[in-house]
């Protein structure tokens, strides 16, 4: 359709998988954004695949200027805004963004992060700011320094426990199904090593590709 050449086969590493069909209202979508270059609302009852409309042009945006970047050093910059009126929302969404963004090799298939690593010079990097997001205020406060390390630490134990929960679950399944649900715990935890930027003065001084944040 004049898409990306590369985009079909990053999009079932975690965004859309290879075999389920697209919706009318998503191939319209990412037809008229990325190709056409058009302004949408998309009002579809619930379950009926909205993210999709978005998610997808969005990422093949990222899929085709990445081709061009020539290494880590490649510009900075803010590419997609998400806003949501509420916090709850945006968690949500980080659920999807990891899947689509973040993801790890599974027996169905490589992962994103795998797929990046092969076929791009760096990675795509998504952060939530927020009120969640650690720490407001100054880097050159003390205070705000000892926090921001608190909360970096209690990153690392939960992520811990959310591999041994998995592992064990993983260890546990009798059917591929299981172990996959298994893995999925991890999507609800922040990598200290993935692609999602968690502090204010990371984000600040180094813009993530896809900003995710509320009207305030």
């Amino acid at each position: 359709a004049g898409l990306s050449p590369d985009f079909d086969a990053f999009a079932a590493c975690g965004l859309f998988p290879s075999a389920r069909n697209l919706y009318e209202h998503q191939k319209n979508s990412i037809l008229d954004v990325a190709l056409h270059k058009k302004h949408l609302v998309v009002t579809t009852g619930t379950g009926s695949g909205k993210t999709e409309c978005f998610m997808l042009p969005m990422i093949e945006s990222l899929v085709r200027e990445s081709a061009l970047w020539s290494s880590p050093n490649r510009p900075r910059a803010v590419r997609a805004l998400l806003r949501y009126p509420l916090n709850a929302l945006a968690e949500d969404q980080m659920v999807r963004l990891q899947r689509a963004l973040d993801s790890v090799d599974t027996p169905d298939g490589p992962g994103a992060r795998s797929w990046l690593a092969q076929h791009r010079s760096d990675r795509f990097y998504f952060g939530r700011y927020n009120g969640l997001a650690p720490v407001s205020g100054p880097e050159s406060s003390p205070n705000k320094r000892a926090e921001l390390k608190r909360r970096l630490s209690m990153m690392d134990r939960n992520w811990a426990r959310a591999q041994a929960s998995a592992a064990s679950r993983r260890d546990q399944a009798t059917t591929q199904d299981e172990a996959r649900r298994a893995e999925e715990i991890l999507n609800y935890f922040q990598n200290p090593e993935g692609s999602e930027m968690w502090s204010r003065w990371d984000m600040q001084s180094h813009a993530p590709d896809i900003l995710i944040t509320n009207y305030s």
